[in-house]
């Protein structure tokens, strides 16, 4: 039986660097990996991610770095999006969160690799359309939007997530301004109480995120009124 040495194992963190796939291998999912997948040990017995050393990633840009591996990102992107494709029999798309990391490249990246890009803020959107991804692979999240942001993101021709009534009170002032009707998807709050820190609940009925579901009448009496708000879907937060 092989000997190993998990004394020094643990010490250098190798234990937690896989081998590479090999062919006929089942492609290795990001989701269950500790580092990167390109992540490996090099003849210097340094770390090292995408071909990069990262000691010298660290003597060249300092100290705390965050380091994100390209080919990581992507290998992520195409599983979610196939995964869809082989289970879920209806019309569906993978959407990155882009609050993880909102900036030009990985929204660049996601968008090529055919995702949509959830955004919360103006500036989440506009760093996504500077990178490159067009209105309709956009969704606009978030429950205090300003009226300058919902401005903008109309002009984009994202798909806009309602999360109250002052906001849907403010699109329908603008409908009369638009060529085309705006997308939106209304948010409700299920009614659900998850067993997690009070701080970060989403689903409970007293929520600031989303509508009461006991008010979706007259949310939709109102949406109906307007020929110029499109709603497409819901989203409930759980």
């Amino acid at each position: 039986m092989e000997k190993r040495n998990y004394r020094a194992s643990a010490m250098s963190g190798s234990q937690y660097i896989s081998e590479p796939s090999r062919n006929g291998e089942k492609e290795r999912s990001p989701n269950q990996e500790m580092l990167p997948l390109t992540a490996r040990v090099n003849s210097r017995d340094c770390l090292e991610i995408g071909g990069c050393d990262v000691q010298e990633l660290v003597l060249q840009f300092g100290s705390p770095l965050y380091i994100l591996d390209e080919e990581t990102l992507r290998t992520a992107c195409r599983q979610y999006r196939e995964a869809l494709k082989r289970y879920y029999p209806g019309k569906a798309s993978a959407i990155y969160a882009s609050k993880a990391w909102n900036c030009l490249a990985v929204c660049a990246i996601a968008a090529s690799e055919g995702l949509g890009i959830d955004v919360a803020s103006g500036g989440e959107l506009y760093t996504a359309i500077k990178a490159g991804v067009s209105g309709e692979n956009l969704y606009f999240h978030g429950n205090n939007k300003s009226r300058a942001e919902l401005d903008f993101a109309v002009k984009t021709g994202c798909t806009i997530m309602v999360d109250n009534w002052l906001e849907l009170e403010t699109l329908a002032e603008m409908v009369a301004s638009c060529d085309s009707p705006i997308e939106i998807v209304v948010r409700l709050t299920p009614g659900i109480e998850c067993h997690t820190h009070e701080y970060i609940r989403t689903g409970h009925l007293d929520s600031k995120f989303g509508f009461d579901p006991n008010q979706l009448d007259r949310v939709f009496a109102s949406i109906s009124k307007q020929s110029g708000l499109e709603c497409i879907g819901l989203q409930d937060d759980e």
